[in-house]
């Protein structure tokens, strides 16, 4: 009995201990009943085999005291070896012990472990992402253990800690798995940017674009390239009319990219030619004919034609446009995450049944209006409020009208819209939804939500403009109605048809252009102040009233199909008093190459103020203008409109009334490329005209004062010749150089 006892109370302690094991690790560790149940009944298990054991070992004892007439040493050594058995059966019960517990921690650890998969991680990540090929080890998500897949893995491929590989331009979305929960990541691939050394070349491309010109091949590098990159070319209409009042319509082309440094060019043109020639508001090195290639290098930023010739003339009609631009800095700024900002992705934009793929976004768009006719799926316009931004990607095509307008009447205006970026370097276009009929010299919008301008900007203020393209517009491009602080960058204008103005610009004040490019079939920059919304056929003024000053064009590239290069003065109210009409004042036309101006001869040409409707048009200044190829108009043209003017006769809707006065214009460095070479030529090169030709008209009504004064030429040169007092008469083979009349004071030649 003493034997047994010894036995059992060494048992005891150990089942408990491990009870006690088995309860505190499931409070601690959180294990399910099932799992403590199941350890629970294994530990009862050890039990009942130990409690054998014991029963065996009792029974061994009891059998030896029956036979209690063996020797003692006997008993003796039995007792021993039972203590030993005991001491050993503890021993393997303790160490048994230790390996269910580890075995059981070990469990515990992996259903913790799978619990743990279902809890969702920290995870940091923005919904949109914007970047480009080249752009290395972009991190879009910090999560702790999800996966990512994209859905594009031409586009993007993605690493499994988060890092994105862009492939393609184009857009497409990362899938992220973070435990249950399941979200996309799009990624905009807006373009592919190369550089070597200190030369940087960044390129577009609009997947499956409608307006691809197959008239050239086009091909750009780096010098330290060994291969060029193909590059998209685009089509664009343009309009001539010609000599005998005809219209002819043609497409040219234009390609964009944009460089730091060094760029070398490859063009191959699709026809023949003998010779080639670069015109633009840059120069290239090194240009060269290799076989059917044309080959230069550019090391400036800017516009530059590409004319060839397979004959006596070069090709002007379906010309080569290379628009060859800066870095765009705006690019890095945009954060597509910012409530304020629109980014038009890359490919080109439409809408099918009113479902318009444009991003929505109604913190940012006042109102899109949506298209009225059924012919016409496309949206009419996007109205942008103040404190927005919209990015256009260079690799986008959007067809639409962007108008920033608050105006309605002079007591409803309130605040005006300010604080409007547009940026990027793609295009708007506008082709679809205006057309013109040149016969009948209409323009008609095709949609009744559509007004004047691509991009429309009507009272409102501090309005930024910067690297687009505007094409295929048949109405004005740019147009600027009662608006201050307008600033205008590195933007390219090519459009057809009549009355599309490049800038048109009314009673507005502190507009500032710098870097454009325009190629109309209208003016290129028209200056008004005054003008109703319902014409002047009916007698009444209906509109706004207002000045226009304080302007600066800088760095200007025109080309006029048919139109005047820049016009200044021909609206205003006429409903005013003689002497208390509206001003247009204080602009400067500073460095500007006029590649060509086709006006009627009867009309103004490149650099022409007229002023009309009781405009008192003052303090104008056109500085070191360059102009290629005058084909019909005047040169400089300075004149004071009055009724039934060929002028009015002709638009219908201006000069009502005479303007009131033309005061202090200055023409510095004035120099016109061409040569005297028709001797039958008799336009006017040089007109300042201060009344009409039958002298029916008397200066300025019943008032002693010039219609005209104060105009000054300095350094002006035509043909090679510079105008002087001695030789204004008689220039070139008694070509009528310069012209004034009795209404103009104050003419000096310098």
């Amino acid at each position: 009995m003493e034997n047994r006892n010894i036995v059992n109370s060494n048992k005891n302690p150990i089942v408990g201990i491990i009870f006690v094991i088995l309860i505190v690790g499931a409070l601690i560790i959180g294990l399910n009943i099932n799992t403590v149940k199941k350890y629970i009944n294994k530990d009862k298990q050890i039990e009942e085999n130990n409690n054998k054991d014991d029963d065996n070992n009792n029974e061994s004892v009891i059998k030896e005291d029956e036979n209690s007439n063996n020797d003692n040493s006997n008993d003796d050594n039995k007792i021993n070896e039972n203590e030993n058995n005991n001491d050993d059966n503890k021993i393997n019960k303790e160490d048994n012990s230790d390996d269910d517990t580890n075995k059981k921690n070990e469990d515990i650890n992996e259903n913790n472990d799978e619990e743990k998969e279902d809890i969702p991680k920290t995870c940091k990540y923005d919904k949109k992402v914007l970047t480009y090929i080249g752009q290395n080890n972009k991190k879009i998500a910090e999560c702790e253990g999800a996966s990512y897949k994209s859905m594009d893995d031409s586009i993007v491929s993605i690493s499994r800690d988060g890092v994105i590989t862009p492939k393609k331009i184009g857009t497409t979305s990362i899938k992220i798995t973070n435990g249950n929960n399941v979200d996309d990541i799009i990624v905009y691939v807006d373009h592919q940017r190369i550089e070597s050394g200190n030369n940087t070349l960044v390129l577009y491309n609009v997947d499956k674009a409608s307006s691809l010109s197959t008239d050239y091949d086009v091909f750009v590098k780096l010098p330290d390239e060994t291969s060029y990159h193909k590059i998209q070319v685009y089509k664009v209409q343009v309009s001539i009319l010609d000599k005998n009042e005809k219209w002819n319509s043609s497409y040219s082309s234009y390609v964009n990219f944009d460089f730091k440094g060094t760029v070398n060019v490859k063009v191959v043109p699709k026809d023949n030619f003998t010779s080639f020639r670069l015109r633009g508001n840059i120069y290239s090195q090194n240009s060269q004919k290799k076989g059917n290639e044309i080959l230069f290098n550019l090391t400036n930023y800017g516009v530059i034609s590409l004319e060839t010739k397979n004959g006596s003339n070069y090709d002007t009609r379906t010309n080569l446009h290379i628009f060859a631009n800066t870095l765009d800095n705006n690019f890095k700024n945009i954060n597509l995450n910012d409530p304020n900002t629109i980014y038009i992705s890359p490919g080109e934009h439409k809408c099918a049944n009113n479902n318009c793929v444009i991003p929505e976004d109604k913190n940012i768009l006042k109102e899109k209006r949506k298209s009225t006719t059924s012919s016409n799926s496309y949206p009419a316009a996007i109205e942008l409020k103040s404190n927005s931004t919209i990015y256009i990607s260079g690799s986008a095509i959007l067809h639409s009208q962007l108008t920033i307008d608050k105006w309605n009447d002079s007591s409803k205006k309130g605040t005006k819209l300010s604080n409007i970026k547009i940026f990027g370097r793609g295009a708007l276009d506008t082709s679809d939804l205006i057309t013109t009929n040149i016969s009948s010299d209409e323009i008609k919008f095709t949609d009744s939500n559509v007004t004047s301008g691509l991009i429309r900007i009507v009272y409102s203020k501090s309005v930024t403009i910067d690297g687009i393209i505007l094409k295929n517009s048949k109405s004005y491009n740019v147009y600027i109605k009662d608006s201050d602080n307008i600033n205008i960058s590195n933007l390219k204008i090519i459009s057809a048809g009549k009355y599309t103005d490049g800038i048109h610009v009314l009673s507005s004040r502190s507009i500032n252009a710098n870097n454009v490019f325009i190629r109309t079939c209208d003016d290129g920059v028209a200056i008004y102040s005054s003008r109703g919304s319902g014409g002047y056929k009916s007698g009444s003024f209906v509109g706004l009233n207002g000045n226009s000053t304080n302007m600066n064009f800088n760095n200007m590239l025109l080309w006029i199909d048919n139109g005047r290069s820049i016009y200044i003065g021909g609206h205003g109210n006429f409903n005013s008093t003689l002497g208390q009409g509206n001003e247009i004042c204080k602009i400067k036309f500073n460095k500007m190459r006029i590649l060509e101006t086709n006006k009627r001869i009867d009309h103004e040409g490149a650099l022409s103020i007229g002023a009309a409707d009781n405009n008192h048009v003052y303090d104008i200044t056109f500085d070191n203008i360059t102009v290629d190829n005058l084909i019909n108009g005047n040169l400089i043209s300075v004149k004071n409109y009055c009724s039934n003017y060929p002028i009015a006769t002709y638009e219908n809707t201006i000069g009502t009334k005479c303007g009131y006065m033309v005061d202090n214009i200055t023409f510095n460095d004035i120099n016109w490329n061409g040569r005297f070479n028709d001797k039958s030529n008799t336009k006017v090169w040089i007109n300042i005209e201060g009344k009409k030709e039958d002298n029916t008209v008397k200066c300025n009504g019943e008032s002693a004062n010039y219609l005209i004064k104060n105009i000054n030429f300095n350094n002006v040169t035509l043909g090679s010749i510079k105008l002087s007092n001695d030789n204004k008469n008689n220039l070139y083979e008694n070509i009528n150089i310069f012209k004034t009349n009795d209404c103009v004071s104050d003419c000096k030649i310098n």
